[in-house]
């Protein structure tokens, strides 16, 4: 497969084509293991050939896959060979299917003792302990003492078994990495999802909450508009249908200076120590950058490039934002509100622009299974094309096969363009797809993936249809200069 770097605002490969990537995440928390009550058992029960066959006629061409500290490194400088292995596989289907990967080493909570992340052996909580919550998983973040203190001795490099624990993980990482060097169809390394500060998580949450409550007691929120609302459709949609962007905004800047001191004081000086240890041992893939989870809600990602301690500014960097409406992780996750979605992802444009690196979308709808249609997952695709960013729903399981999740996330777009790609994009409700792109060569390449067999197809250029069982590419010989391709699906 060919290897993928970044052109400042864009992913070339090593035929100088660019490329636009449509993914999901491949996440395994683990369950409880049936024979170690202080284990999980991390084989997933339903991934198999046949899911990353379906996954390539959908037109998903990249997969976050999710490594868990705790399978990797169960006991300390202890890696488990056999876990590792069984990703191994994950990935070559992934290659065999012509999907590139990108590793995620996932956490929630921190530590598998809460949720998922970091092994027993380097959660330090001294003594406190932790109460799941009845409300959402999330709030472990916000408000218990173990998540807390176990974060804080992390973001201190509190030491453990003669290192600190950043730089067990960096050992970790460096191990991982080294055991994955050959596959060809890694493009990089996403190193900690969602960094989340711990005691500042409680008084940025609270501050959040201060707000909000301030907002609305306000005299400048219109009540009787947010009442007619409430009463003309269901009394939460109402709700959530009067907190307008600017609303939204207003609350959560309330905890922006105490995430933005968490992201340059303690994530940044991270986010370089294990870049660091990772360059070390593969000098080519990407360094995939998140924001803090504080920015998944439109507080601003103050994160700047990686600079080394010798100066060297490491440009083969990916910003991986993630975006959630306030919906998220509720029973009222389909009520995302554009206005909120827009604000949320107009911050992350900032940050792209600012750090002038490519855009992996590294998780956004958080929507299940069960009804017909998903508005706002159609409006954050629309708005991800619209800024040509790639993406990686959150996230993919085989519950989602054959739903109309699928049916958005299968949508046409151009896999790879011998050019500069100007704009494209798909009308959900026309079913219509455009592509427009400049080329500097006669007979460039060009190809389009589209979910179903076009029609009305119309093009500026010399365009073949490749049929398969239930998908089609489109291969493109480009005319010099600026083309054009439009067809309906």
């Amino acid at each position: 497969m060919d290897k993928i770097r970044t052109d400042k605002l864009r992913f070339i490969d090593d035929k100088g084509r660019e490329r636009i990537f449509n993914g999901v995440n491949l996440v395994y928390k683990g369950r409880q293991s049936e024979t170690n009550p202080f284990r999980k058992n991390y084989t997933p029960t339903d991934w198999d050939e046949s899911m990353f066959s379906y996954l390539k006629s959908k037109g998903i061409n990249l997969v976050r896959l999710g490594l868990q500290w705790d399978a990797v490194e169960p006991e300390c400088g202890i890696y488990d060979k056999d876990y590792l292995n069984l990703f191994s596989g994950y990935i070559d289907l992934c290659a065999k299917y012509g999907i590139y990967v990108f590793l995620d080493m996932h956490q929630d909570l921190y530590s598998a003792q809460y949720s998922d992340g970091a092994p027993r052996w380097a959660t330090v909580s001294d003594g406190k302990k932790y109460h799941k919550s009845k409300i959402i998983w999330a709030m472990g973040y916000f408000i218990d003492p173990a998540v807390h203190k176990a974060s804080d001795n992390f973001w201190n490099n509190r030491e453990v078994y003669g290192k600190g624990l950043q730089d067990h993980f960096a050992d970790m990482w460096k191990y991982v990495v080294n055991y994955y060097k050959d596959k060809k169809n890694i493009i990089g390394y996403d190193i900690y999802n969602e960094p989340c500060p711990g005691t500042d998580s409680f008084k940025i949450f609270a501050s959040v909450a201060a707000k909000a409550v301030g907002l609305v007691v306000s005299p400048k929120i219109p009540k009787i508009k947010t009442i007619r609302k409430m009463a003309e459709t269901s009394v939460v949609e109402g709700a959530l249908g009067a907190v307008t962007g600017d609303i939204f905004v207003s609350a959560t800047s309330a905890g922006s200076r105490l995430n933005s001191k968490f992201t340059m004081d303690y994530y940044y000086p991270f986010l370089k120590k294990i870049s660091s240890a990772i360059r070390q041992i593969d000098k080519e893939k990407l360094i995939v950058i998140e924001n803090s989870y504080w920015s998944n809600v439109a507080m601003p990602c103050l994160c700047p490039k990686i600079v080394y301690d010798d100066g060297k500014t490491d440009e083969n960097i990916v910003f991986a934002p993630h975006g959630y409406d306030i919906t998220v992780d509720s029973e009222n996750t389909n009520l995302q509100s554009p206005d909120r979605v827009d604000r949320i992802f107009e911050e992350h444009k900032k940050t792209q622009d600012r750090l002038s690196c490519p855009v992996i979308v590294g998780e956004y709808g958080g929507v299940v299974p069960g009804i017909p249609d998903y508005p706002g997952l159609k409006y954050q695709i629309n708005l991800f094309d619209k800024n040509k960013w790639s993406h990686t729903f959150w996230a993919f399981g085989m519950d989602f096969k054959d739903t109309p999740i699928m049916d958005i996330l299968s949508r046409p777009y151009p896999v790879f363009v011998d050019g500069r790609i100007i704009s494209y994009g798909v009308d959900f409700n026309s079913k219509k797809f455009k592509l427009v792109y400049d080329s500097a060569n006669e007979n460039a390449e060009a190809e389009v993936y589209c979910p179903t067999k076009p029609k009305n197809i119309n093009s500026s250029s010399k365009t073949e249809a490749e049929y398969f069982d239930g998908y089609t590419i489109l291969h493109i010989a480009s005319a010099a200069g600026k083309n054009e391709l439009t067809f309906n699906y």
